[in-house]
């Protein structure tokens, strides 16, 4: 049997702090350690792969609600297959919104950068403050409006 892990060597192999080691815990996505006799944690070596599955999940933008449910048929070593696609296309969706949101805002910065070099004077009033200060009227023209229904 392989030698348990102390709380300071999952901390570092799995380059995880002690808060998120505990939240773990907490939420049951890794089992509670054993106590050695003087009272440390003592973790399975399999608790660091799982937390480095946890972590390579959170990174690919899986919720801990979809993780949970991944490690709940991990004691079968097998996942049904349209769970695994339908979780996928899901992530895929949102990285997608995600990707024309961020093409938008690259535009937009672009454009008022580009206002901002073009402009004559050393100083400019700021764009990005004019289209705050229009958003800003134009949210109360419609708040107005929706009071006078």
């Amino acid at each position: 049997m392989s030698k348990p892990l102390r709380t300071k060597d999952i901390v570092h192999l799995g380059n995880i702090s002690r808060e998120a080691l505990r939240f773990y815990e907490r939420e049951r996505l890794i089992p509670n350690p054993k106590r050695s006799e003087t009272g440390y944690r003592e973790y399975d070596p399999a608790t660091l792969r799982r937390i480095r599955f946890i972590k390579l999940a959170q990174e690919t933008g899986f919720t801990l609600r979809e993780i949970r449910e991944f490690l709940s048929f991990a004691q079968h070593r097998k996942v049904p297959r349209n769970f695994v696609a339908q979780t996928i296309e899901t992530k895929l969706t949102i990285v997608e919104e995600k990707l024309s949101k961020l093409k938008v805002i690259k535009k937009t910065l672009n454009n008022l950068k580009k206002q901002a070099l073009e402009a004559d004077m050393e100083t400019i009033f700021c764009p990005i403050l004019g289209k705050i200060a229009f958003c800003a009227v134009d949210l109360e023209h419609k708040d107005t409006q929706e009071r006078l229904k």
